[in-house]
C-alpha cells in the first residue's frame, strides 16, 4: 500500500487547488453581467433614484460600500454579496417551504474548494482560503533577515518542513539518534539497560522534552472558581494517535487492534533497518523478530490497560472546587509513589518554581488511582521492558510525520486501515498546521499586515454596539425575568470583553519578534526545530501558569481563524480577523448582510451571556457552582415553561437524505439542544433589531442589494443561511444526523419559522413550512 501514496506526495495539493482559477465558474460570468446591467440601470433611472452627495447624511462608521438613500447600491462590496448571494441561492425553492435550501441549493455545485478538501461549509472554505494566502506568503522572499526576526523564522520553519530531499537522506536518524539516547535507548537495538534505567526520570523527559503525551496529559487553564488565577489540570492521556478508547475494549474491533499492532511493527522495522544501514549499531540486529513482537505487544498491552481504566472512569465532580484539588504531594501519595508528581511537575514548569504544595486539577480522580495500580500489578521482571518500550512508542508515533516518507507512508497506511479513506493533507498542508502549532503568532501577524483591513476593527462597531443594546433593551420586555434578574444580566453584557481582529500589540512587528526571541529555528534540520519548539512551548507555558488570567491581551485561538468564541469564564467574546472577512464581513459590503451574516452569531454569543449557560457565571466570570446561579429563583421557574416550548417544537422526528440517495428517520435530541435553538433564534432576531436600530439612530435608509429583488430585511436572512451553506455529501453530515442533532439546514429552518419578523419579510402564509402554528416566547 506505500506504493499506492507515492504519486499523491509527488504532487503537493497546493498546485491543485491553485488551478482551480483557470476554470470558468457562475460566479464569473454573474459578476459581469450584473455591472453590465446595472450601468444600464443607473443611466436610465438616474433622475428617478438618484441623490447626490450633499443630500446624502454623514455616516464615518458606515461601511462605504452601503451608501445610503433610495434605489440600488452599485458598489464593488455590494457587487461581490450579489454575486455571491445569486451564486448560492435556488431561486426554484419556495423560500416559504424550505428556506434553508432556497438560500443554499446550489452551493455545493459554486464552492470553490473542492479537491481534496477536509471541510465542508462556508466557514471551512474562508478558513482553507485563508490558509492558502498564508501559505503562499510563506513561499515569498524573506524581508527580515536578521537573527531575531519571526519572519524569517517563521518562514524557514515552514521550508525546512516541506525539505524532503533532508529528511530522506536522514530516514530514522532523528529518532536514533536525538531520542533513543535520552530515553535510555531501545531494547530491540541492545541499547537499554533495564539495571540503570528509571521510569520517572524517562517520563518527565518523554512528557517535557518531546512534549508527548504518555499515561497522562497536562494543561494549564483558568480556574473556574477564581478567573484571576491559572491552574495546573490533568487529564487522562497518551493512548494511539489513531485509536479511539473504545477501540481497544470493544470486541467487535479486533480488526482495528491489528491493523495497529501492525502499524507498531511496520515502524519499529523501519527504524531497526535505519540502525543497521545507518551504523548506529555496529552489526545486524539478533533475534530481531522475537524483539520487535516484545515491542509491539508490550506497547499495545500497556495502552489497552489504560484504555481499560478510561472506560471505567468518571468525571470529577465539581473538580475546580478547592476541596477536590489535591497537593502533588498528597497526589503521590494516594497514587503509591508510583509516578512522582513533584518531579514530574516541577521538571515541566521549572520557571514558576513547583513544589509538593502545589495544589492541581484532576479531570478523572479515579484514573489516576487506577493507573498507578495498573503499573503496580505489572510483573515485577517485565514492568521496566513494558514501561519502557510503551514510552518509546508514544514518542516515536508522535514524531512519524516528522521523518522520511517510508514513515509517512507508514503513518497514511494504518489511517487508511483504520479510517477506510484516503485523506491527507499533504506536505504542504501538513507543514502548515506544524508551523501553526509551533509559531501561530508569528503567522497571525503576517495575515494582518497582508490580508486584513485593520479598518474593520473599528468599523465592525457598527454591529457590535447595536446588537448589545438591542439585548439590553429585549431585556426589559421578558416576561419571565424579574427586574433583579434583568439589572444583573445588563451589568453582565456592560462588562463583555470584545476581541474583534487581533490584539493590539501584533500591530508592531517588534513585539512579534520578541515573543519567538527564545526560539532557535535551523534551515535545514526541521527535527532539531521541533525539538526547540518543544522547549519554547514549555517557556510558554510556564509563562501562562505565572501570569493572571485577567490579561486581557491574551488570544487562545489563531488569528486566521474563521471561528467566532465566547469565553463565559472570562466574560468574553473573540471574532479573529480570518472571520472578519467577506462574505461574513467586510467593511464594504451593505450591512444588510453584515448584519445577517457576523451580526446573527455575534449576538448569539451575547445571548449566551445571560442564559441558562451564562447564568453559572458571574460578571467577573467566576464559575458560581452546579446549583448556584445569578438568576433569582422566580425567573428560573418562569423561565422552565419557556424552555419545555422550544423543547416540544423540536422533539420532531426529521426525514433525511443521504449522500446514497437513501432515507432516514431521526428523532433530534431536542432537551440538549434547547440552548442552542433559542440563542439561535435570538440571535437572528437580534440582528433584525440591531440593523434596524442602526439605520433609525442615523436616520438614514440603506440602499438595495442589486440583483436579488429582495428587501433589505429579506438581504439579512438570506445572508445569515448563506453563511452556514454545507456540503451535504460529507461524511459530517452523516454522523451529525445519526447522532440526532440537528444539521444546518434544520438549524435555520426552525429558527427562522419561529419569528414573525420572518414570515412578514417573506409573507408567509398560515400553513407553510416556514410558518410555525406553535411558536415560543424567548426573550
Amino acid at each position: 500500500m506505500a506504493d499506492e501514496f507515492k504519486n499523491y506526495d509527488k504532487f503537493p495539493i497546493l498546485d491543485a487547488i491553485k488551478s482551480r482559477w483557470l476554470r470558468f465558474t457562475l460566479k464569473d460570468m454573474i459578476f459581469p453581467a450584473v455591472i453590465v446591467v446595472l450601468v444600464l440601470v443607473c443611466v436610465l433611472f438616474a433622475g428617478l433614484f438618484g441623490k447626490t452627495k450633499n443630500d446624502l447624511t454623514e455616516v464615518t462608521s458606515a461601511s462605504s460600500s452601503a451608501l445610503l438613500g433610495g434605489g440600488l447600491c452599485t458598489e464593488v462590496g455590494c457587487m461581490e454579496t450579489a454575486a455571491r448571494a445569486m451564486e448560492y441561492r435556488n431561486t426554484s425553492v419556495d423560500p416559504c417551504e424550505d428556506f434553508f435550501e432556497y438560500a443554499c441549493g446550489n452551493y455545493l455545485e459554486a464552492r470553490t474548494f473542492k479537491l481534496n478538501n477536509v471541510y465542508y461549509n462556508v466557514l471551512g472554505d474562508m478558513y482553507q482560503e485563508n490558509k492558502d494566502k498564508l501559505i503562499d506568503l510563506m513561499e515569498r522572499p524573506i524581508s527580515q533577515m536578521h537573527d531575531y526576526a519571526a519572519e524569517r523564522k517563521v518562514k524557514q520553519f515552514f521550508q525546512a518542513c516541506n525539505d524532503m530531499f533532508s529528511r530522506d537522506k536522514k530516514k530514522g536518524l532523528p529518532i536514533l539518534n536525538k531520542v533513543m539516547p535520552e530515553l535510555g535507548g531501545w531494547k530491540v537495538l541492545g541499547t537499554w539497560q533495564n539495571n540503570t534505567w528509571d521510569f520517572n526520570t524517562v517520563l518527565k523527559k518523554v512528557q517535557t522534552d518531546f512534549w508527548v503525551d504518555a499515561l497522562y496529559r497536562v494543561s494549564v487553564e483558568t480556574d473556574w472558581y477564581d478567573t484571576q488565577k491559572r491552574t495546573i489540570l490533568l487529564a487522562p492521556g497518551g493512548l494511539g494517535n489513531w485509536m479511539y478508547w473504545t477501540w481497544y475494549v470493544n470486541p467487535r474491533f479486533e480488526k482495528n487492534r491489528q491493523d495497529y499492532k501492525k502499524f507498531i511493527r511496520r515502524v519499529g522495522s523501519l527504524l531497526a533497518r535505519d540502525a543497521v544501514e545507518m551504523k548506529v549499531v555496529p552489526s545486524s540486529i539478533e533475534s530481531l523478530d522475537t524483539l520487535l513482537d516484545e515491542f509491539v505487544n508490550d506497547s499495545f498491552a500497556i495502552e489497552y490497560k489504560m484504555a481499560q481504566i478510561i472506560a471505567d472512569s468518571d468525571y470529577t465532580e465539581d473538580r475546580y472546587a478547592e476541596a477536590n484539588k489535591p497537593t502533588l504531594t498528597q497526589l503521590t501519595t494516594d497514587t503509591n509513589n508510583v509516578i512522582d508528581w513533584t518531579q514530574q511537575l516541577a521538571y515541566m514548569f521549572f520557571y514558576v518554581r513547583i513544589s509538593g504544595s502545589n495544589k492541581v486539577v484532576l479531570t478523572h480522580t479515579d484514573y489516576f488511582q487506577n493507573i498507578s495500580n495498573m503499573i503496580s500489578s505489572l510483573p515485577a521482571a517485565d514492568k521496566n521492558r513494558m514501561l519502557h518500550n510503551y514510552l518509546i512508542w508514544r514518542v516515536v508515533e508522535n514524531y512519524i510525520s516528522e521523518l522520511s516518507w517510508d514513515y509517512i507512508h507508514a503513518n497514511r497506511e494504518v489511517f487508511v486501515d483504520l479510517y477506510n479513506r484516503e485523506s491527507f493533507l499533504g506536505l504542504f498542508r501538513y507543514c502548515f498546521a506544524v508551523t501553526t502549532r509551533y509559531m501561530g503568532d508569528a503567522l497571525g501577524s503576517l495575515y494582518i499586515n497582508h490580508y486584513f483591513s485593520k479598518e474593520s476593527r473599528e468599523t465592525v462597531h457598527d454591529i457590535t454596539d447595536n446588537i448589545r443594546q438591542a439585548l439590553k433593551e429585549q431585556l426589559e420586555k421578558t416576561p419571565w425575568m424579574d427586574g433583579p434578574t434583568k439589572q444583573y444580566a445588563r451589568e453582565r453584557l456592560d462588562k463583555v470583553i470584545l476581541k474583534m481582529g487581533y490584539p493590539d500589540w501584533m500591530d508592531n512587528v517588534g513585539n512579534v519578534d520578541l515573543m519567538y526571541n527564545g526560539l532557535s529555528v535551523n534551515l535545514t534540520d526541521h527535527f532539531t526545530n521541533m525539538l526547540s519548539g518543544n522547549q519554547f512551548h514549555r517557556y510558554l507555558m510556564n509563562e501562562d501558569l505565572n501570569k493572571a488570567s485577567g490579561d486581557r491581551e491574551e488570544w487562545t485561538i489563531p488569528i486566521y481563524s474563521t471561528t467566532m468564541y465566547v469565553y463565559l469564564d472570562m466574560n468574553e467574546i473573540s471574532a479573529p480577523a480570518g472571520i472578519l472577512q467577506f462574505p461574513v464581513y467586510s467593511k464594504k459590503q451593505p450591512h444588510s448582510a453584515t448584519f445577517g451574516s457576523f451580526g446573527s452569531v455575534l449576538a448569539r454569543f451575547f445571548h449566551h451571556i445571560i442564559d441558562e449557560w451564562g447564568r453559572k457565571f458571574d460578571k467577573g466570570g467566576n464559575y458560581m457552582g452546579r446549583d448556584q446561579t445569578w438568576w433569582s429563583n422566580k425567573s428560573v421557574e418562569s423561565y422552565e415553561p419557556v424552555r419545555k416550548c422550544v423543547e416540544n417544537v423540536y422533539n420532531v422526528t426529521k426525514t433525511y437524505r443521504l449522500p446514497d440517495g437513501t432515507t432516514k428517520d431521526v428523532r433530534l435530541r431536542a432537551k440538549n439542544f434547547v440552548p442552542f435553538a433559542i440563542s439561535w433564534t435570538n440571535g437572528v432576531r437580534l440582528a433584525l433589531i440591531g440593523y434596524r436600530d442602526w439605520m433609525k439612530n442615523l436616520g438614514i435608509a440603506e440602499k438595495l442589494v442589486p440583483g436579488l429583488g429582495l428587501t433589505n430585511e429579506q438581504t439579512l436572512f438570506l445572508a445569515h443561511a448563506q453563511t452556514f451553506c454545507y456540503d451535504k455529501t460529507s461524511s459530517w453530515y452523516v454522523n451529525t444526523i445519526i447522532s440526532g442533532w440537528p444539521t444546518n439546514d434544520v438549524k435555520i429552518n426552525m429558527a427562522l419559522g419561529q419569528l414573525p419578523e420572518f414570515s412578514e419579510a417573506f409573507k408567509c402564509k398560515k400553513g407553510s413550512q416556514m410558518y410555525h402554528e406553535e411558536r415560543c416566547d424567548y426573550y
